[in-house]
């Protein structure tokens, strides 16, 4: 199966990646040969192949519930080593834009955003 440039070009607005002309005709060769790969797998027959997850067996290190009140983590130190915080909240640059796959500036240059209020 083929893959256009066209369709790199896409998948790079989609992914927000700036790939020049020749990183564009690599990763269209490199796209193809994968999904030529990927046809080649598609009639074989798994029916009788039992489903995994993992081919080496799970080892769970705890259980897998919420710690008491008094051993679960504090507000202050969840957000000791965010990067910026304001009034108990987590900032982060927005990462989803109306218009669609538009290209985005650099994260420094975003406005952070904080939930409505009310809503925690």
């Amino acid at each position: 199966m083929a893959v256009s440039p066209e369709q790199i070009k896409q998948l790079c607005q989609l992914a927000r990646l700036s790939l020049s002309q020749t990183e564009i005709a690599r990763l269209e060769g490199d796209l193809g040969r994968i999904l030529i790969f990927v046809d080649k797998l598609i009639p074989i027959d798994t029916a009788l192949s039992k489903s995994t997850a993992s081919n080496v067996p799970v080892q769970s290190l705890r259980s897998d519930k919420p710690a008491p009140p008094d051993e679960a983590a504090s507000l202050s130190s969840a957000l000791a080593n965010a990067a910026s915080v304001d009034d108990g909240y987590f900032l982060i640059p927005p990462v989803l834009r109306k218009g669609g796959a538009e290209e985005l500036p650099a994260s420094d240059e975003l406005p952070s955003h904080r939930p409505p209020e009310g809503r925690e």
